[in-house]
């Protein structure tokens, strides 16, 4: 997926904290496709949902990531796409048209000025924001905690409302967990 922020900004607070989330969580990014189906689209029943998203909830992604121009408040400034995919992950002809139906709904990730367009493709290139674990040491890189899935999620967790969470500081959202990744130093605040 590759999601490019129409007024060149993003926009959104890290859960439980102050500041920034950048980059953006892949935990949040699943919430909103969820979202943008449940309110836009009640024709894609549960199944047809879950039979996209299921196998993305086994997985953590690699990203690839604009280098930020500008911080202000919760607010990044970027000129290019963020492009998010799942290793592994391949959909066949059904499950991507539906994808993109329901993408055509995500019209803001975070905060509501955070105006996107999401589009679905493939991505060959290297990621400068990945899973410790898969890391190989050539990045100039430092390590963060993000906020993605917890393993074994479902999606009925995913679509739980959190009110008052981002309050009480230093929790997180249920059904979700922090993971260590390594990103590129010019991609970080």
């Amino acid at each position: 997926m590759s999601v490019r922020f129409v007024r060149n900004r993003y926009c959104a607070r890290v859960w439980g904290e102050n500041g920034p989330e950048w980059p953006p969580s892949p935990y949040r990014l699943l919430r909103g496709i969820i979202a943008a189906c449940k309110f836009n689209e009640p024709n894609i029943g549960d199944d047809t949902l879950a039979n996209i998203l299921s196998p993305l909830l086994g997985r953590l992604p690699h990203m690839m990531l604009p280098v930020p121009y500008h911080v202000c408040g919760n607010c990044v400034g970027v000129r290019r796409p963020v492009d998010v995919w799942w290793p592994g992950i391949f959909f066949d002809d059904v499950q991507i048209q539906t994808l993109c139906t329901i993408l055509r709904h995500l019209r803001y990730l975070g905060r509501t000025e955070s105006w996107c367009v999401v589009n679905v493709g493939s991505y060959d290139g290297h990621a400068n924001c990945l899973p410790l674990y898969e890391s190989d040491g050539r990045l100039d890189h430092r390590i963060l905690q993000i906020l993605v899935p917890q393993e074994g999620a479902v999606l009925e967790g995913l679509y739980t409302v959190h009110d008052g969470i981002r309050r009480a500081e230093g929790t997180i959202p249920e059904g979700a967990r922090y993971v260590p990744y390594v990103v590129a130093s010019e991609c970080l605040l």
